[in-house]
């Protein structure tokens, strides 16, 4: 993606890959995260998510928006026929993630909104094998790494958090991607890289970044 364009890339040939379609979002925000499942393409910006049919990836097709209504959308998952959206809702922050009903992609809806003490969400990401989903969240004193269960997609519960992390450094932007071993957790400011155990979300690597460089994007 560019922002607003999403592209549909031939990468059968590795070192040459080449633009097979493409579709324009209409929106002045960025796109910031993008997650596929299965023909789909899940897209989200600062207020929206986006549902792109792409079982023809030279002519992928937008075929629904869901506007969330919260100052500042983070982040998107989707597990199963529900989209998860980390969400700061203002000054309040008493909305941490919303429960999208996507199982109609053609109509999207708000299911269920997720509150965990005040905080705000920052991302959002579920490990292949492992049933809970991850999530960092913050408020002007507490940030954390939490996990919830959403064995009930409509009602996620809170299982545990580790409510260590330092507010001033857990910031939108952050990014999470959580793997069957770890969770892989990539601050920005200022940067660095930090694992936490998925069952007991005890920190167990910190990997600080040189002074001055710049991270972006987390791929795990």
């Amino acid at each position: 993606s560019d922002g607003l364009t999403l592209y549909a890339l031939d990468t059968s040939v590795p070192d040459s890959p080449h633009i097979l379609g493409r579709v324009t979002i209409p929106t002045q925000f960025f796109i910031n995260h993008l997650r596929v499942r299965g023909s789909y393409v899940y897209a989200s910006n600062a207020n929206a998510m986006y549902i792109i049919d792409a079982a023809n990836p030279a002519a992928p097709v937008l075929l629904s928006t869901f506007y969330a209504e919260v100052p500042v959308v983070n982040d998107l998952e989707v597990v199963g026929g529900y989209a998860y959206l980390a969400v700061n809702d203002g000054a309040a922050s008493t909305i941490t993630f919303m429960v999208v009903d996507v199982s109609d992609p053609l109509h999207p809806i708000e299911a269920d909104e997720v509150r965990s003490g005040g905080r705000a969400g920052l991302a959002l990401s579920k490990a292949p094998n492992l049933s809970g989903l991850y999530a960092p969240s913050a408020s002007a004193s507490v940030a954390a790494i939490e996990r919830w269960d959403i064995s009930n997609p409509l009602f996620p519960t809170l299982q545990t958090a580790n409510t260590t992390l330092d507010p001033a450094t857990t910031l939108p932007g952050d990014e999470l991607r959580a793997s069957n071993t770890s969770i892989c957790y990539l601050q920005k400011r200022p940067p660095a890289l930090k694992q936490f155990d998925t069952s007991s979300l005890a920190q167990i690597a910190a990997t600080p970044f040189a002074s001055g460089e710049a991270v972006n994007r987390l791929g795990v």
